[in-house]
């Protein structure tokens, strides 16, 4: 608690974990990875909120025992309201001990600006990495090279 008020770094942290309740040192690295992004989530939410940002999306960092399905779940819903819960049912990471992964915000409007919507759908489209010219439809499950400009 007082560590992440005082602002202390991961290693002082799992330090005071070890020598207060004899965690093993890999448990207190959990513990102090886990509080920490507790503390980060909550506090990037908070500043997001003061800018007036209104969506969020969860970004899932790397790959194996660190990314559970879950993660992939959430990750998987792209933008959201910013005050609606991921699919997993948290605010904000963490999803669980150890999570390493992210939660970006925007303003929606802002952005919707620079967008195309589906012709089909109606949905905003994304811009495909592979080509430039093409927009992917996550409702229709396919690649749109038209759409009208909102």
């Amino acid at each position: 608690g007082r560590a992440l008020e005082n602002g202390d770094g991961l290693q002082s942290i799992q330090k005071q974990l070890r020598e207060d309740f004899t965690f093993s040192r890999e448990r207190a690295a959990m513990v102090a990875r886990t509080e920490s992004a507790t503390a980060l989530g909550q506090g990037a939410k908070e500043v997001a909120l003061a800018q007036g940002r209104d969506q969020k999306r969860w970004v899932t960092q790397g790959l194996g025992s660190n990314v559970d399905q879950p993660c992939l779940d959430n990750e998987a819903q792209g933008w959201i309201e910013i005050n609606e819960l991921f699919v997993s049912g948290v605010d904000t990471i963490p999803q669980h001990p150890a999570c390493r992964c992210v939660c970006h915000y925007r303003t929606a409007a802002l952005h919707e600006e620079l967008m195309f919507r589906c012709g089909t759908c109606d949905r905003l489209l994304t811009r495909t990495p592979r080509n430039g010219e093409a927009y992917w439809c996550r409702t229709c499950k396919v690649n749109r090279t038209y759409g009208s400009q909102k």
